[in-house]
């Protein structure tokens, strides 16, 4: 086996690759799909055979994440000291955090010297797009629709406390440019609905990674007050009806102490498949 950087020729073989087990790293292969991230190194591990196919993956981005897919059930650690080790050196201080099922983010955290700051445990949860029903909002001051760049300001407030509760480890280093200038970009790019209640919008629910027979949903919130009114699952009912339009499968990963969440992507037809974790390191 062996390790190497890939080349444009083989991007088609490892999408192949990825295809197969695409629900657990929609964020790799969507890059690859959507063409995103110019300065990515994507790595790629052969099997000894004859047939030379790829058998393991990691993408390390400009920004200092990690994607890995990999097999760490399948080898032992000294053959990643050995042979994967090598390639994140040079980008060891500047990792940023790494993403993936909970056995590989632990397999390449073992290779770094720095220490974690902070790994967040999820559930990784998938809904194939079949039998989803077209939603019906029966509360007539309630209203959920696609939203678009021209909502960037309306729906800035509710990205600002998404990311204030649900992403920063430290809410206090909001910056309000960046998450700007990001659900700007998104509203563009990724398929994000809105739930406005007598015209105020108080919801919002959207699509953060797109490949190719899966979509991931990211973002899913509602203003505190109203929690527990249903408008979270209506909204999520829009975006999934959306998805399922375009045939593709659905996928999401959430944390494991938020049972209501949980609950609600039960409801929603979503199951339980796997462990998955974000480990953070201090930048």
């Amino acid at each position: 086996m062996s390790w190497q950087p890939i080349v444009q020729r083989e991007t088609r073989e490892l999408l192949q690759f990825l295809r197969s087990r695409e629900w657990t790293c929609v964020s790799f292969s969507s890059r690859l799909v959507n063409r995103e991230g110019g300065g990515n190194r994507i790595y790629v591990n052969r099997a000894a055979e004859e047939d030379n196919r790829i058998v393991e993956s990691l993408l390390l981005t400009p920004h200092g994440l990690i994607l890995p897919v990999i097999e760490p059930s399948l080898y032992s650690p000294d053959r990643y000291h050995e042979e994967l080790l090598p390639l994140l050196r040079a980008a060891a201080r500047g990792v940023h955090s790494i993403m993936g099922l909970e056995e590989q983010v632990a397999a390449v955290e073992s290779l770094l010297t720095s220490r974690v700051h902070e790994r967040i445990e999820y559930y990784l949860m998938t809904r194939e797009y079949f039998n989803i029903e077209r939603p019906v909002v029966e509360d007539s001051s309630l209203k959920v629709r696609r939203a678009s760049a021209y909502d960037v300001r309306a729906l800035f407030p509710l990205q600002r406390d998404y990311e204030k509760e649900e992403v920063l480890l430290n809410p206090e280093k909001f910056n309000s440019t960046a998450s700007f200038l990001t659900l700007q970009k998104n509203l563009r790019k990724e398929l994000i609905y809105v739930a406005e209640l007598d015209g105020v919008p108080v919801a919002k629910a959207g699509t953060n990674a797109r490949g190719m027979n899966y979509f991931q949903i990211g973002g899913v919130f509602t203003v505190p007050s109203l929690r527990g009114r249903g408008i979270g699952k209506m909204i999520m009912k829009a975006l999934m009806w959306e998805i399922a339009q375009k045939k593709k499968h659905l996928c999401l990963f959430v944390k494991r102490s938020n049972q209501s969440a949980i609950r609600l992507y039960t409801s929603l037809g979503f199951t339980l498949r796997d462990k998955y974790a974000i480990s953070y390191y201090q930048s």
